[in-house]
């Protein structure tokens, strides 16, 4: 069975432009022709939506302009714009549906609206126009929305014609009433699908507002995404995690939590990681920002964010925090210092010094590693008590946790003595 065609958004925009060009032009038609108040009116909505149809076309050409220096996150949210301008339209239009029918309806219960249509009035061809506008407008709605994916604009450009189908509906039970006697009709059927559709155009603004204003997504949407980020190997924890909607898609801003020994390189591996399973996994998502942090940062960054709770324990965490942080440069000079006595200085030279930091509740402390290079092997029994030496007295150092000393036996020195 070969696949079915799915039509791109600008593909349907020209065919509802095309669609209501022509249904404007029948209806004018058959309006003039049967003498038709309520389809001259209807081919003038039909006219109308030519606006919402520009509305569209142009958000849909906006959104999906490449980022630039000027709009380095592209310009998505021109769709929210297009489809809260669309909201607006729908509204406006079940206002008007509902103006109309008010006033109908004042006019038949003074009594000067007519009971019945002038039988010498071709008035059924009015109504086979408003029948066949029904169809029409009801299956580019079906059209659109079997193509929309998860784009608004497109979902309330479906809805615009669909607020077609439903005027051309009351004009048809409008018409139908006035062929058979029943003038009112015509305003009880324009004031239901009024409500119809001004409770759909304020549904649909009030969405494009929400995601205007970057309101956060629903919980039921971001835990496949925190899932996914789960899911990575070597992600101890999630700091943090949100999501803003730009448009059709997503953009994420993620601060994971690694092992504190990792790596500067691995940590960015993990982050890497992260990012492309977020958009490889959720076609929604085309940014993922992702940040490292220690693990065990949470808490402390809970106790910080604690702060905006009251001034006593501002208090608390301003006095905790340089418990919490001991400066690591003041421990790594420390650490020199040590290298550079006598004990140590005639035997070996530092080759490289990495600081890991501990984040734990109460305090943070340091994981050292000390690569070292012995300068004199003519007594080579003597390196290992040197490295374990300097191991414990580096240990003993304020802020020094653990300390591991490496050490590259070299041969070079002692081969040229000899």
């Amino acid at each position: 069975m070969a696949a079915q065609r799915t039509l791109t958004p600008f593909q349907l925009t020209r065919l509802g432009a095309f669609s209501n060009v022509t249904l404007a032009a029948a209806k004018a038609l058959a309006g003039i022709a049967s003498s038709s108040p309520a389809m001259l009116a209807d081919a003038a909505h039909s006219l109308g939506d030519l606006l919402g149809d520009g509305v569209t076309y142009w958000a849909i050409k906006e959104a999906q302009a490449a980022p630039s220096a000027m709009h380095p996150w592209g310009k998505g949210k021109m769709e929210t714009l297009g489809t809260l301008g669309l909201a607006g339209v729908l509204v406006g239009t079940g206002g008007g549906l509902a103006y109309n029918g008010l006033q109908t309806l004042a006019e038949a219960t003074t009594a000067t609206a007519t009971a019945t249509g002038d039988p010498a009035t071709p008035l059924w061809i009015a109504f086979a126009a408003a029948v066949g506008s029904i169809g029409a407008k009801e299956g580019l709605y079906q059209l659109t929305m079997a193509n929309a994916a998860k784009s608004e604009l497109m979902i309330a450009n479906a809805w615009h014609h669909r607020s077609d189908a439903l005027s051309s509906f009351a004009a048809a039970v409008g018409i139908g009433g006035a062929m058979s006697g029943m003038p009112l009709l015509d305003p009880v059927a324009g004031l239901f699908v009024s409500g119809l559709i001004v409770r759909e155009g304020v549904k649909m603004g009030r969405g494009a507002l929400r995601e205007l204003l970057d309101e956060a997504l629903e919980p039921s949407r971001m835990a496949p995404l925190r899932a996914t980020v789960e899911a990575v190997d070597g992600v101890e924890g999630i700091a943090a995690i949100r999501a803003r909607r730009m448009g059709p898609f997503l953009i994420m801003e993620v601060a994971i939590e690694v092992d504190e020994l990792m790596s500067v390189s691995a940590a960015h591996d993990v982050a890497v990681s992260v990012s492309r399973s977020l958009r490889c996994r959720h076609e929604e998502v085309v940014n993922a920002f992702v940040s490292t942090e220690p693990r065990g940062s949470r808490e402390i960054l809970h106790r910080h964010a604690l702060a905006v709770e009251g001034e006593e324990v501002a208090l608390e965490v301003a006095t905790q925090t340089p418990k919490a942080a001991k400066p690591r440069l003041e421990v790594e000079s420390k650490i020199r210092d040590v290298l550079a006595s006598d004990k140590y200085a005639a035997h070996m030279k530092l080759s490289r010094l990495t600081m890991h930091r501990l984040m734990t509740f109460d305090d943070a402390q340091w994981v050292v590693v000390i690569d070292v290079t012995f300068l004199d092997m003519s007594n080579f029994a003597e390196a290992p008590r040197l490295a374990h030496a300097l191991k414990r007295e580096v240990e003993g150092l304020p802020g020094v946790a653990e300390a591991d000393v490496h050490a590259d036996l070299t041969l070079s020195e002692f081969e040229e003595s000899r």
